[in-house]
C-alpha cells in the first residue's frame, strides 16, 4: 500500500514537471530567438511580435500534452479492434405454428 501510495506521488510530480516544461520551453524558445535581433527587445517596436508567436505556440504545446493521452487511447483501441472477421450466417427454418 506505502509503494503504491508513492508510485502515485511520483506521477503527480512527473507529470508537474511534464506541464512546467510544456510552457516554459516554448516560450524560452521563442524569447532566445526574438533576442538576437534588435528590434524585438523589450521596449522596441516590435517587442508586440513575441506574444503573437510565442501565445499561440504556447496553445499548440499544451493542447499536444494534454489531448495525446485521450488520442493514445483512441488509437490503442483501433488497433485492438478485430479486423477481417467472418461473420457466419445460419439459416434458421421455422416451424409453422399449426404443426407445432
Amino acid at each position: 500500500m506505502i509503494e503504491s501510495t508513492k508510485s502515485i506521488e511520483e506521477a503527480r510530480a512527473t507529470r508537474l514537471l511534464a506541464i512546467l516544461g510544456t510552457v516554459f520551453i516554448p516560450l524560452s524558445l521563442v524569447a532566445s530567438i526574438l533576442s538576437m535581433g534588435g528590434d524585438f527587445l523589450p521596449g522596441e517596436s516590435q517587442f508586440w511580435v513575441y506574444f503573437v508567436v510565442s501565445l499561440p505556440l504556447l496553445v499548440l504545446s499544451l493542447v499536444i500534452v494534454f489531448a495525446s493521452p485521450i488520442v493514445l487511447k483512441k488509437v490503442e483501441g483501433w488497433r485492438n479492434r478485430p479486423r477481417n472477421q467472418r461473420i457466419e450466417v445460419t439459416r434458421t427454418e421455422t416451424v409453422p405454428s399449426g404443426m407445432a
